[in-house]
């Protein structure tokens, strides 16, 4: 492979940076047989977006799956290559009230063991026409490559979002009473669904009636965007009478990883907030509920700047503000501290992570910063034997397979 990068890509330094990772990346020959056993998959939300911040529930086929596997496959020349094979598969909804991702019908197919270049068509990735496409395939690859080196064990499972009904209010489905809907009570109660309906068939139905109702997801959530009602597919298999199919990546979000505050150098000052309560009359514990005037603000701002010193011209009005309302923890220059931060991270993590989860991060850098809109890659056994499509129903996944693996597969979505 050659070392050159193009001109294009040194007047962008999130692709040249990408590049870089491509070539540490690179899989030596000796592991290539060992990298056959694994496949990694994440999901996007689409629109070029890598972030589920603004939706987590959305309409079946708007998101799309990124799966990427190796195949140790024979070249021209009949010597042994690596192959990388990146496949993008759509969603799609089934009048079944099911959602099914076809891996023979990709939107998205390139192959990640070739050298990302600018221009390239065809199997070959463009990092400045499509660098998510890039940043992604990488993400997806460095999970796996990590899984292996580390020696953990493959999962067998793999988790794919939540699929939903909507419903209007009068067509909203009768309760029944199923396996799906016991076994989401007795993970409620902590207990064995053995155990569930020890206490009589009175009690019994109650508890399965109220697990019921705490399922169905009204308008009124804040993460019900569809003015409908949105209830579990898998707990009313055929249904009937809804309005669309959704599916809800809340479970699948947050992902950890390297924390950029553990290479900064950033200094924390002692938080005179309580002395600042004590001089205005407020006590050690201010109710911060209740409303404060300007001029009592004013004061509060101005008590602690003469605490500081010299040193207050380091922090803004929001700085100090937030000292007051955590009078507990030292004090941090946040917006000159923010913007040094999120350089360190990638296009990706940024557009994941929220100020709220930079905060925490630099007050623990021993501990990973956690990016709660971005969905995490998962790396399973890979199933080469398996063609077909993989089909998200009701009440259960089938896929077009060989039949020893068919109930491994409903098992590991029905989890």
């Amino acid at each position: 492979m050659s070392n050159s990068v193009t001109r294009r890509h040194q007047s962008n330094p999130n692709a040249r940076k990408m590049i870089s990772q491509y070539y540490s990346q690179r899989i030596p020959a000796e592991r290539w047989v060992v990298m056959e056993g694994c496949v990694g998959f994440t999901f996007r939300p689409g629109g070029f977006k890598a972030s589920f911040a603004d939706k987590s529930i959305l309409p079946a086929g708007t998101a799309t799956m990124f799966r990427v596997c190796y195949e140790v496959q024979p070249d021209r020349k009949g010597e042994p290559r690596l192959h990388i094979p990146v496949l993008g598969i759509k969603g799609r909804d089934l009048p079944t009230g099911g959602v099914a991702y076809d891996e023979q019908a990709p939107c998205v197919r390139v192959d990640l063991s070739f050298r990302p270049r600018e221009g390239a068509r065809g199997c070959i990735i463009d990092p400045g026409r499509n660098p998510s496409l890039l940043e992604t395939a990488l993400r997806v690859d460095k999970a796996c490559q990590r899984t292996i080196e580390m020696g953990r064990r493959l999962q067998s499972n793999s988790i794919y979002p939540r699929v939903l009904l909507g419903f209007t209010k009068s067509r909203l489905p009768a309760f029944r009473n199923s396996a799906e809907l016991r076994a989401r009570a007795a993970r409620q109660l902590g207990i064995s669904i053995h155990r569930v309906g020890q206490n009589g068939d009175l009690l019994l139905d109650k508890l399965l009636r109220d697990t019921w109702e705490q399922s169905i997801i009204p308008p009124t959530d804040p993460r019900n965007w569809t003015e409908t009602f949105l209830v579990d597919a898998a707990l009313c298999p055929f249904a009937q009478g809804f309005l669309r199919i959704y599916e809800d990546f809340g479970e699948l979000l947050g992902e950890a990883v390297f924390n950029p505050a553990r290479t900064l150098e950033y200094e924390q000052f002692a938080n005179p907030a309580l002395a600042v309560f004590r001089e205005l009359g407020l006590g050690d514990s201010p109710d911060f509920n209740q409303p404060f005037t300007d001029d009592l603000i004013g004061r509060m701002l101005d008590s602690i700047r003469s605490h500081l010193g010299a040193s207050a011209l380091l922090f803004t009005e929001n700085d100090l503000l937030d000292g007051l309302t955590e009078p507990d923890l030292p004090l941090i220059p946040w917006e000159s501290l923010i913007p040094k931060l999120r350089a360190q991270l990638s296009v990706h993590a940024n557009e994941c992570c929220t100020i709220s989860d930079l905060k925490s991060a630099a007050r623990r850098p021993s501990e990973a910063l956690w990016l709660r809109y971005a969905c995490r890659v998962q790396v399973c056994r890979s199933r080469r034997q398996i063609n077909g499509s993989m089909q998200v129903d009701g009440d259960k996944t089938s896929r077009v397979m060989a039949e020893p693996l068919k109930q491994e597969f409903e098992r590991a979505i029905a989890c």
